[in-house]
């Protein structure tokens, strides 16, 4: 009996030392901030909120996308002409890419293959393969596109053609555009609903946020949001806006369309997007040089860090982290 009950003690230690070990193995899932006037990415661990890591990348960086698999970011530089590859476990650029003009807007496929990179002189999306870092298309689009999104299914990219005030919808089948939608005035950011059917894009001059449906590509809603909406993210319930000169977010119900709170945060919000649970938004404000959680529910802000100078990250900037 003694040594059936010793067994049991060994086991039951042996089930808590590897759950101890687990737990210090976890990580959170991280933000990768672009910060244009430092010339940095901060790296910030989401669980504890401080930043871990700093990156210099050249070039005043401002657009960011981070692949689904989490091992890479993609940072463009508007006055380096390239985009910058980095390796986000290892913390460090891997290499330039040089481009002709000025990008901003960046975005990659739901598999991961494929990066695409708005053109903003030359009115067109840039193609690249991100195995081999080559050119493999360029699609022309609407004037000056700046933010993009890649629908759920892998289908569909949408492109906010901002001097034409329509985004474009694109084949990723095809690589041709299929249709374009006509929305406010100077739309500068775009996301869309899981499922695909609806579209939401943040017009800065007008105020407000279009909501188009993307089997009929019709406007179907404007929502009004404050000053110089600059980026727009949703979770099931509900869509956050960031109102660049109110410093402020707009809060708005999905379903009804209607706002339904405001957020005062201060300086000029400008990146936004939601953690991979959807239950925190995250905003990078640019003169405060922070980056913000906010609680998706309860629609307060929870933590504050400090980043670098002149924080961006626009673009889908949270890393999933195995």
């Amino acid at each position: 009996m003694a040594a059936l009950v010793f067994r049991k003690a060994g086991l039951w230690l042996a089930f808590f030392v590897f759950g101890l070990a687990a737990a210090a193995g976890a990580r959170a899932d991280e933000a990768f901030v672009t910060n244009q006037l430092s010339e940095t990415v901060s790296v910030v661990d989401l669980d504890s909120f401080e930043v871990v890591a700093t990156i210099p990348v050249a070039g005043k960086p401002a657009g960011v996308v981070v692949s689904h698999d989490g091992s890479r970011a993609y940072v463009t530089s508007p006055e380096g002409l390239f985009f910058t590859v980095i390796d986000t476990a290892a913390r460090k650029v891997l290499k330039q890419v040089p481009l002709e003009h000025g990008y901003l807007g960046i975005e990659i496929s739901t598999d991961d293959k494929r990066l695409f990179i708005a053109d903003w002189f030359r009115h067109r999306i840039t193609v690249f393969d991100t195995a081999s870092l080559e050119r493999i298309a360029d699609i022309p689009v609407g004037d000056s596109p700046s933010g993009m999104w890649a629908t759920a299914d892998g289908t569909r990219l949408l492109t906010c053609d901002r001097d034409s005030n329509q985004i474009s919808v694109i084949d990723l089948a095809t690589l041709k555009v299929v249709g374009t939608a006509k929305v406010g005035e100077r739309p500068f950011a775009v996301t869309a609903t899981k499922d695909g059917k609806r579209a939401f894009v943040a017009n800065v001059k007008t105020n407000d946020v279009s909501v188009v449906d993307l089997e009929t590509l019709k406007e179907i809603k404007r929502i009004p949001v404050g000053d110089t909406p600059y980026g727009v993210a949703i979770t099931e319930g509900h869509g956050f806006v960031t109102d660049q000169h109110a410093g402020e977010i707009t809060i708005f119900d999905v379903k009804t369309l209607e706002p339904v709170d405001t957020l005062d945060v201060d300086g000029f919000p400008e990146g936004i997007a939601t953690s991979l649970d959807g239950t925190k938004v995250y905003v990078a404000n640019w003169d405060l040089d922070t980056l913000s959680e906010i609680d998706a529910e309860s629609h307060k802000v929870l933590r504050e860090v400090d980043v670098d100078d002149g924080t961006r990250a626009f673009g889908q900037f949270i890393r999933k982290v195995d």
